[in-house]
């Protein structure tokens, strides 16, 4: 198994799975090293970083307020002291 299950909300379920793995350190041990192994396949900062630069592109190139921010709305601006 790749982790640990708990109902939500349900404390006893989130302390029994937890128990079991301080119970067993080996399978926490695995289970961290599983964990990072699968971030370093399917996460890369470099693809990230260009995903998340097209979509500012794109917000930004577009016309209007930013998506969220209503026409006329004013941005807070700080003064320096």
């Amino acid at each position: 198994a790749g982790g640990l299950l708990a109902r939500e909300g349900d404390r006893r379920d989130l302390a029994a799975a937890l128990a079991a793995l301080l119970a067993d350190p080996a399978r926490g041990r695995a289970m961290g090293l599983a964990g990072r192994r699968r971030v370093e396949e399917h996460f890369d900062i470099r693809q990230r970083t260009a995903a998340l630069e097209q979509i500012y592109d794109r917000v930004s190139a577009s016309p209007g307020p930013p998506p969220g921010r209503r026409a006329g709305h004013r941005r807070p601006v700080l003064a320096a002291r």
